[in-house]
């Protein structure tokens, strides 16, 4: 005896004929009920819109006009009680949506297969990066610092020793610190946390894949970030899941570069740091006042950010970032770090770089980075790249954006299976 459970969407009754439209994984099944079969028919007009219902045996109808199917036997495994998300009950709009968001998917297939699109990503990264012969593993969320980074963290407390807590922003530095151990090529999935503001590519927890390969350096970072989301369209193509496919050719430039070829300054220009300031301050004036005194590669880099990003629509890597922005990357020369970033849809999606060993050049960048944020120095950072941790090279890669774009989704919520709303 087979039989399906399934989300009841849609109710039509014709008279001598019932039929019932019901969600079913990724697929919408109708179910006819006739008249003559007398028990199935009254028990089919009970059925509400939402309702959870088993159906057995079933059997496709001699319908010509459309695909549906007749059955053996049928249950009421839930009758909801909870109005049915449709516009007459007010349940259309993206407050209402957030607020109910499991009913929202259980009832709407778009949004079903949205949520499942996001679980295959991950599901297709894991198994590409066993492929690939790195190893999963696994690093505490809460620490004992602030991890040395510009962004602000989530506090807790410890009852038992008293002690302030950090959840992390990022697994990069136990995870390098797996590298100074001794395990070799490894990656992570799971979540970070970023006190900070909300927008449509920001949430305040989120989702990463941080993969890690030794004696490789930036430039085989790149081309295995674009083999890695190569292969998830694909895949995600190929069953169905979305129709996102502009994935055949991705460009590589440096910042400096995507600044010529996306605006009308020469290369002189860019040398020009007050013409730079002139633009950015007709734009933004807390960035103007937040470069002034910068190098001119960090001007580059905040005139990049408010004018050329969001030009990046087909995917993008961005080279040769400036060293002040690169805390923890190695050089390439005196102004630029060996780092890339990838933008799809205007979107920054991944950031990896040949990862800075030498542990006196840290300390280094750490004193300087402490001067501006006041934040203490991660001397257990430091002292574990002075044990020794081999060339490598890492990368992060941001998996609700990621899923974004290559969703079609315009906000980061639409692909996050339940949230917080902002009041």
């Amino acid at each position: 005896m087979s039989y399906i459970i399934g989300r009841v969407i849609r109710k039509r009754d014709m008279g001598g004929v019932l039929f019932i439209d019901l969600i079913y994984k990724i697929e919408v099944i109708q179910i006819k009920f006739r008249k003559q079969n007398r028990k199935l028919f009254l028990i089919s007009k009970d059925i509400k819109l939402g309702a959870l219902i088993k159906v057995v045996n079933l059997r496709k109808s001699n319908s010509k006009r459309i695909e549906n199917y007749e059955v053996d036997d049928l249950e009421i495994i839930s009758n909801s009680n909870i109005y049915f998300p449709d516009k007459r009950n007010n349940i259309e709009d993206k407050r209402s949506i957030y607020k109910n968001r499991y009913i929202h998917i259980g009832t709407n297939l778009d949004e079903k297969k949205t949520i499942l699109a996001r679980f295959k990503i991950i599901e297709y990264i894991r198994k590409y990066m066993y492929l690939k012969n790195f190893l999963e593993v696994e690093t505490n969320i809460l620490n004992k610092n602030t991890e040395g980074s510009d962004c602000e963290s989530f506090k807790t407390k410890s009852k038992e020793v008293s002690k302030e807590l950090f959840l992390r922003i990022s697994p990069e530095i136990n995870i390098k610190k797996l590298l100074v151990s001794g395990f070799q090529d490894i990656f992570e999935i799971g979540k970070s946390f970023r006190n900070e503001g909300l927008s449509k590519i920001h949430y305040q927890e989120f989702t990463t894949i941080e993969f890690y390969k030794i004696n490789r350096d930036y430039k085989w970072g790149i081309k295995f970030t674009k083999k890695l989301i190569q292969k998830i369209v694909k895949k995600l193509n190929k069953e169905n899941l979305t129709k996102y496919t502009n994935i055949g050719k991705f460009e590589v430039l440096t910042l400096s570069n995507s600044i010529l070829k996306y605006s009308a300054f020469n290369e002189n220009d860019l040398e020009d740091n007050d013409l730079l300031l002139r633009e950015i301050k007709r734009f933004n004036t807390s960035k103007y006042k937040e470069v002034l005194n910068l190098s001119n590669k960090m001007i580059q880099l905040a005139y990049f950010e408010l004018f050329i990003q969001r030009k990046l629509i087909k995917p993008t890597f961005i080279t040769e970032f400036p060293i002040e922005d690169s805390i923890l990357a190695k050089k390439k020369n005196k102004e630029v770090a060996e780092r890339y970033e990838l933008y799809i849809s205007g979107i920054e999606i991944a950031n990896g770089f040949t990862e800075l060993n030498d542990y006196r050049e840290q300390k280094k960048r750490f004193i300087e980075q402490s001067s501006r944020n006041n934040k203490k120095i991660n001397s257990d950072f430091i002292k574990a790249l002075k044990f020794g941790m081999p060339k490598t090279m890492g990368c992060g890669i941001g998996i609700d954006r990621l899923a974004m774009v290559i969703l079609g989704k315009k906000n980061i919520r639409d692909v996050i299976p339940f949230i917080d709303i902002r009041n």
